[in-house]
């Protein structure tokens, strides 16, 4: 019989991926993050099933990243005669979705639903679930192998114990949990040949890779609340632990054998017997295995003699659960953890050298503004290797979500909320609003902490000559691409590659590359896709320590990438650099020495159409780089990820340059870098092309990028720009149509950038204080701009240039 086990695919919108299977909490993360529980429970399973002589195929697509229709080509070729997915509350909408697709091409296949879900043991969801036949719930490796061998017997499991499901006779089957196995060493090591190992990733204090995460014991004697897995995969606070020799024996196997670097305990609660982790800890020793390992731990159970032996025998961190910093707090959740006592032995594990991972959550039972404050400085305070500031989250099925019910402080359905930036529940004395914005805060003030203890200068040492990378977008640029494209070819900086990325012209441009610099890499696109998907194509291929975006109808002095390294390459805080960028048309004129924004939205060259004079001539701190020649250090760039495709074009370096700034990162304005540019020389061959961008990416930069207290505080302001655009485009500039298309459009993506706004704001380690310097940068800026533009000599073309800015 073919048998399938899966982790299977869950996605949603958005640079996000999901985490469900090996994991507490079924989430989606960020695409920038890496974290990948292992899927203990699946890999269980499929190990119990091969040493009882079945050869079941196991998939976790959430690890692979594997697509629903990738994930469906697999049943078909494999032709399963049972599927089991592992599954959760949070994901059931999705996977309800998939195995109704699965019954649909193999309707003769069995399909079993196992894992986080409370409402498995439910007859209202049983019934109602028509395509899943059985759902094993719990602990489910032995109700599976009692499943299988029931249905190669064609005999119905009745009364079997951790099972539900519909009988033949229309009956529910009822639900008795099934006793847990006391000697969990009766269960075969974790099955791994089938899984992507390199792509589990779970390695507190930066244990080595390639690291591999292994189960010490299961369960945990404590009730939290809020726990999901003593109270529902489990269904008691059992603590069951293995045999220590046999779990050195797979310690020693994985890291002499199998090659890994370190090892990660994710026990519930690695270190709840005292005796049992020395004993541990001295087999290692013994074994003479010097292999960093990591683990799971409760900070109120250890002391100085267990922290001695586990550092000798190789753990480089741990990670505790803290949660608050009221002790009432704490005992209102049943943690039943001694927190003066936790706090001060984290103290003495740092003190032995060893690193912590600490856990945080707001909005359980009692919180305020005050408890949360209080946790947030001890967080800080502690300074440990890392941290997770969470909302409280209830599952479905725990102790926590029928206290919410009962006291009515759920405000939505708990799958409509992460964690991470959005929340469910409230307090007596705070609003589900109020928490969010708390956790953002939190989150906030920690990366800024982390900005400033790392902040310690790093020069670059060991490269004399770092790679450049030069990228090029171009859309039928054949009047002006070859001179862009010669410029940095003949730059005193060597080291350098071109890419130029082509959106499908139909001119003669890129032949023209091709022929005459043999050496530029050239990437031709099937479809326009707009400047800043261009760009992205280019930096995703870019090997560069240094990237610059550098548009096809501006052209570089012969020094202009020498001259940005030497200016940044020493400072840590400069992430970008901007350089001072002349009209080609007339080189007396200043196209750009700075992106800026005013505190009424209005973004702007610094210098635009002002004479060069000795005022343009300082190295200074600006807002940003004008996408015409950006310089970036790669780090900064992608830690701040991509331009925002959405934009398609303008604007879209800006929103970056919002993006680093909310890092941390500075931006320098290096004037002797000198650029000419013919500015927006493609766009102006299609009329109001620009004008509705501006418009519409606006919308999208402000509601992206600006905290709500500077929303509120500028709202006006806004609004008052954005009228007085109107009455330009409509008197003026004679563009209102495509103007007022462009705001409706950027209105109308307001909801898809809040999604990007929780992201962006939840990671920022400026203050609102810096984000007012910004725009009082901009403001002081502008009005020194306008003066000098109109204190400057006239001339068409000075009038011209004017009017081109003022259409932004």
């Amino acid at each position: 019989m073919n048998i399938l086990l899966s982790n299977p695919p869950w996605t949603k919108k958005g640079p996000y991926y999901a985490v469900r299977a090996g994991s507490r909490w079924p989430h989606f993360e960020n695409d920038d993050f890496d974290y990948m529980p292992f899927p203990f429970f699946l890999a269980h399973a499929t190990s119990l099933l091969e040493h009882n002589g079945y050869e079941p195929k196991l998939i976790d697509s959430l690890a692979l990243k594997q697509s629903r229709e990738d994930f469906l080509k697999e049943v078909d070729k494999f032709q399963p005669k049972l599927v089991v997915m592992e599954i959760s509350s949070f994901s059931m909408k999705s996977d309800l979705e998939l195995a109704a697709l699965i019954k649909k091409s193999h309707p003769d296949s069995i399909i079993a639903f196992a894992g986080l879900a409370n409402e498995m043991k439910e007859e209202e969801f049983v019934r109602n679930s028509n395509n899943v036949d059985y759902c094993l719930v719990g602990e489910y490796e032995e109700t599976l192998l009692d499943l299988i061998r029931s249905i190669e017997a064609d005999k119905e499991p009745i009364g079997m114990a951790g099972l539900t499901f519909i009988q033949k006779d229309g009956k529910f089957s009822g639900f008795t949990r099934r006793s847990l196995n006391g000697s969990i060493d009766d269960y075969p090591w974790p099955s791994r040949d089938q899984l992507p190992m390199e792509n589990y990733h779970d390695e507190p204090g930066n244990i080595p890779l390639p690291s591999v995460q292994m189960w010490a014991s299961r369960g945990c004697p404590y009730k939290c609340i809020f726990c999901a897995w003593p109270q529902i995969m489990y269904g008691n606070n059992d603590y069951r632990s293995r045999n220590i020799i046999d779990l050195a024996d797979e310690f020693e196997w994985l890291v002499t054998e199998c090659g890994y670097k370190s090892v990660y305990f994710d026990d519930d609660t690695f270190n709840v017997n005292k005796k049992r982790i020395r004993e541990f800890c001295n087999e290692l020793i013994k074994r003479g295995i010097k292999v960093p390992w990591a683990a799971m731990c409760r900070a109120d159970l250890v002391d100085e003699s267990l922290l001695k032996v586990m550092k000798k025998s190789g753990v480089k961190a741990v990670k505790y659960g803290l949660e608050s910093a009221d002790q009432t707090a704490v005992d209102q959740m049943q943690k039943r953890l001694d927190l003066k006592k936790a706090i001060e032995n984290i103290r003495l594990t740092h003190n032995h050298g060893i690193k912590t991972h600490l856990t945080f959550m707001f909005g359980l039972p009692g919180e305020t503004r005050e408890s949360c404050q209080a946790t947030l400085d001890l967080a800080l305070d502690l300074n440990p290797e890392s941290l997770q500031l969470t909302v409280a989250s209830p599952f479905p099925g725990s102790v926590f979500m029928k206290q919410l019910k009962e006291t009515g402080h759920l405000v939505k359905d708990v799958t409509d909320a992460d964690g991470m930036r959005t929340s469910c529940v409230r307090t007596e004395a705070m609003s589900h609003e109020e928490l969010e914005d708390f956790v953002a805060h939190a989150q906030n003030e920690w990366m800024i902490h982390v900005s400033k203890r790392n902040r310690v200068k790093t020069p670059v040492a060991n490269q004399k000559d770092p790679l450049v990378s030069v990228i090029i977008p171009n859309f039928n640029g054949e009047a002006f691409l070859r001179n862009a494209v010669h410029s940095i070819v003949h730059q005193t900086w060597k080291n350098t590659e071109i890419i130029v990325v082509d959106n499908n012209s139909s001119d003669k441009s890129i032949s023209i590359i091709k022929n005459e610099f043999p050496d530029v890499k050239v990437m031709s696109l099937n479809s326009n896709t707009g400047f800043a998907a261009a760009v992205n194509t280019g930096v995703r291929v870019a090997q560069g320590d240094y990237i610059s975006f550098f548009n096809n109808d501006a052209q570089a002095k012969p020094n202009w990438i020498e001259t940005l390294i030497n200016a940044i390459k020493n400072e840590d805080e400069i992430g970008f650099a901007a350089s001072r960028v002349l009209s080609q048309h007339d080189t007396r004129l200043i196209d750009s020495a700075g992106d800026g924004i005013t505190s009424s939205g209005k973004c702007f060259n610094i210098g635009n159409a002002n004479l060069d004079s000795p005022q343009f001539s300082k190295q200074r701190w600006v807002f940003g780089a004008t996408g015409a020649a950006s310089f970036y250090k790669k780090t900064a760039l992608l830690e701040a990820g991509e331009l925002d495709e959405d934009f398609y074009m303008y604007l879209e370096d800006v929103d970056l340059s919002f993006r680093l700034q909310t890092l941390g990162y500075k931006c320098l304005y290096v004037p002797e870098a000198v650029v000419t540019h013919i500015g927006s020389a493609t766009a102006n061959s299609y009329p109001g092309l620009k004008t509705y961008y501006l418009s519409r990416n606006l919308i999208s930069l402000l509601v992206k990028n600006v905290p709500k207290s500077l929303i509120k505080l500028n709202f006006i302001p806004f609004l008052g720009h954005l009228f007085y655009m109107f009455f330009y485009q409509l008197l003026i500039n004679r563009e209102p149509v495509s103007f007022v298309r462009g705001l409706y459009h950027g209105i109308q993506m307001i909801e898809s950038n809040i999604r990007k706004r929780k992201i962006i704001l939840g990671g920022r380690r400026i203050t609102d204080e810096e984000y007012l310097n910004i725009f009082h940068f901009g403001d002081v800026n502008y009005k020194l701009t306008k003066k000098m533009r109109q204190s400057a000599p006239s001339s068409k073309h000075i009038e011209i240039t004017k009017a081109r800015v003022e259409s932004a």
